[in-house]
């Protein structure tokens, strides 16, 4: 008997931080299609099939009227966008009038470069415009050219060990960190951080009978000859847990 397999993908969601790095690193049109999208449950495709006069931006908020004939499904809905993409979606619109555009109640709302809507067949690219948009994008495709910040990645993963550290105390490294930023009146950096969640271990072992102590890998040695025994070795493995 033959066994179907079947392949299972499961879908994630991106975190803000690498949604940021995708809107920041797009350009206006895209920027504004992703905001748009992202703030309105459209389709994927729907915002190609939109016209100006789909959207009523002096409404509060701002809504999409999504006709039938341009749904999915073939029924029309109304649905609203949040007021960052729309002030993305105005600036668009000022550069489309820049390049020349005509822009009516039935232009599209979002067009190629040529103002013709998404949906219109493209007239074969040229040669030269293909290497005119892959020379733009060269940058973003550079690989081992690319320095590896090597130091971040130190910095980040001794903070996360850190971190593991507080959790073995009860200690809520997050809280800590919205606690330093309060104080701070911006984002504490790394040191910052460590720093901060090592005073607060101290803290609470001064007021309990806790005998383990965090000691640096440079540490190490004085306190095994000392009769300490290691306990934990942290994913950096340079920073360790002993106990007399």
């Amino acid at each position: 008997m033959r066994i179907k397999t079947f392949v299972v993908n499961e879908s994630m969601l991106p975190s803000r931080e690498d949604f940021l790095k995708v809107v920041n690193s797009s350009d206006q049109r895209a920027r504004t299609a992703i905001l748009i999208l992202a703030s309105s449950g459209l389709r994927i495709g729907e915002p190609n099939n939109l016209k100006l006069k789909d959207v009523n931006m002096s409404s509060e908020p701002p809504t999409i009227r999504v006709r039938g004939m341009g749904a999915k499904e073939r029924k029309g809905r109304i649905t609203f966008m949040s007021d960052e993409a729309k002030a993305c979606l105005e600036a668009y619109l000022e550069r489309r009038k820049a390049m020349g555009h005509a822009i009516a109640e039935d232009s599209p709302l979002m067009a190629r470069d040529d103002g013709n809507s998404m949906t219109q067949e493209y007239e074969p690219y040229t040669e030269d415009q293909l290497k005119k948009w892959y020379a733009r994008a060269m940058p973003n495709l550079q690989i081992l050219s690319k320095p590896i910040e090597e130091e971040k990645i130190r910095k980040d993963a001794a903070l996360e060990a850190m971190r593991r550290v507080a959790e073995t105390y009860g200690i809520d490294p997050m809280k800590v960190k919205i606690e330093k930023q309060k104080e701070l009146g911006r984002e504490p950096s790394p040191e910052e951080e460590i720093q901060t969640i090592q005073n607060e271990i101290k803290r609470m072992r001064e007021h309990g009978d806790d005998p383990k102590k965090i000691v640096d890998e440079k540490e190490l040695e004085r306190y095994l000859g000392d009769g300490w025994d290691v306990q934990t070795v942290l994913p950096s493995g340079k920073i360790l847990e002993v106990i007399p």
